[in-house]
């Protein structure tokens, strides 16, 4: 295969590839939406306040964000040193 007929591995986007962290994290949110979708029956959870009764995803999806936040925390006081 001459130089010419390679294909070219930049993508359209501006010359920015794809990296392996980029494609894992989009799996494991899409795993993650359809896991939420899936689990949608009621549940009562208690934590620091009194009993509430909501969904399962609801209830997963903040369990989420704040494990995401905590994530981000950890990472951020990794690079300030």
């Amino acid at each position: 295969m001459s130089a010419q007929q390679q294909p070219d591995s930049r993508s359209s986007s501006g010359g920015r590839r794809i990296s392996v962290r980029q494609v894992v994290g989009a799996i494991l949110l899409v795993a993650f939406v359809v896991f939420l979708v899936e689990n949608t029956q009621r549940v009562t959870v208690r934590l620091i306040v009194p009993e509430v009764r909501t969904s399962l995803a609801l209830a997963l999806l903040i369990a989420g964000v704040l494990g995401a936040l905590g994530l981000l925390l950890l990472q951020h006081r990794r690079r300030r040193g």
